[in-house]
């Protein structure tokens, strides 16, 4: 939530790309500012919300940075201890503000806290390009929303990215199952 991809997508090692850091909670915006001021300025930080819409006006509930929704049902869930407004806006226009050419792989690190249908609903250009999404399927979801809407829904291949070997395609639901199953729940598309 800190910014870890920016950092890594913007930095030398991995080629030095325009990154931009999308954070919802006004609690983590400084932090990632921080971040993006000791790594030279090498990612812009937005304080938006990632959803289907952009201009819009959302209320954000939740205890911690992390599990926050934009669902209100979920809140007691949680334990809410904080209740905010954030502007949204849209994978595509988030893609455009990076201003970089049709033809250059774009990497998005999907991090919505159960939005992501939401957040891929506004992604219709990207979704035409050539785009990796990064994302965790939670391991409190036994439906595997997020894998079952990116490979039935949106037709994309998915893959598991294991901490100790090359990642793996997933051919089926029944793949994701098992993989979270044996405690892993970092996907990509």
């Amino acid at each position: 939530n800190y910014g870890y991809w920016s950092v890594q997508v913007a930095g030398k090692q991995f080629g030095a790309h325009r990154a931009v850091a999308i954070e919802a909670a006004q609690s983590n915006v400084p932090q990632l500012d921080a971040n993006a001021r000791l790594n030279g300025g090498r990612f812009e930080v937005l304080h938006r919300a990632v959803f289907s819409r952009s201009g819009e006006t959302l209320q954000i509930y939740g205890k911690n940075h992390f599990g926050l929704t934009v669902a209100p049902g979920e809140s007691g869930k949680r334990n809410t201890v904080q209740q905010f407004m954030v502007e949204t806006i849209t994978l595509d226009d988030a893609g455009a503000m990076l201003a970089v050419s049709i033809g250059t792989p774009l990497i998005i690190k999907l991090d919505v806290e159960g939005a992501e249908a939401d957040a891929l609903a506004g992604a219709a250009a990207l979704l035409k390009r050539n785009v990796l999404f990064l994302y965790e399927d939670e391991r409190a979801d036994e439906g595997n929303g997020i894998s079952r809407h990116l490979m039935q829904d949106l037709g994309l291949d998915l893959y598991a990215i294991w901490p100790d070997r090359f990642p793996t395609i997933v051919a089926s639901m029944s793949d994701v199952a098992e993989a979270k199953r044996q405690g892993l729940y970092n996907f990509a598309a």
